[in-house]
């Protein structure tokens, strides 16, 4: 699952190299194991980043921000501390992310944010959840609306043997 978000694994490297011995004296909160799905238009969305925005960030930083990706079946377990380990209790607003891969002529690359820009921001997303005490199993974030536009298109180009294939390219070009 990491191939979709490689960064988590960079970020999680250079906070341990980095960090060392101080990261055992950072304050954890206790977590609740929090499950949830996430569905596109009423079908579930494999893939996407799941990240709850605890109301108490600013005042308390150690609260974490609690993430998943969602598996095949659009399901996914909170990860704040160790993988799958829950998130702490309190109010959060949730964001959702999902971005395609798409193949430019240089290779792969991870696309920009396809869903809807309100579900971008804590504050547009309109989705939000009390996590309490116990096992926690978030209501179906049932997401609708349309893909962005990514700015790479397909485009059909001819071999040299006049056959049709499909290639991607840049839009406008």
């Amino acid at each position: 699952m990491m191939t979709r978000f490689p960064f988590c694994a960079v970020i999680t490297t250079l906070v341990a190299a980095g960090c060392g011995p101080k990261l055992a004296h950072f304050p954890h909160h206790d977590v609740q194991p929090v499950e949830g799905q996430v569905n596109w238009n009423g079908k579930p969305l494999a893939g996407a980043l799941v990240t709850l925005y605890p109301q108490a960030w600013k005042s308390d930083p150690a609260t974490g921000a609690p993430w998943a990706e969602t598996a095949a079946d659009g399901r996914f377990q909170l990860t704040t501390y160790s993988k799958g380990d829950g998130a702490p209790l309190g109010p959060y607003l949730i964001t959702v992310h999902y971005r395609r891969t798409e193949f430019p002529r240089d290779g792969n690359a991870f696309g920009p944010n396809v869903l809807p820009k309100e579900y971008e921001s804590p504050e547009t997303s309109g989705l939000s959840v009390e996590i309490v005490k116990g096992l926690h199993v978030l209501p179906l974030l049932d997401l609708r609306g349309e893909f962005q536009k990514t700015g790479i298109v397909k485009k059909k180009k001819k071999n040299d043997r006049g056959h049709g294939i499909a290639g991607l390219q840049e839009k406008g070009g």
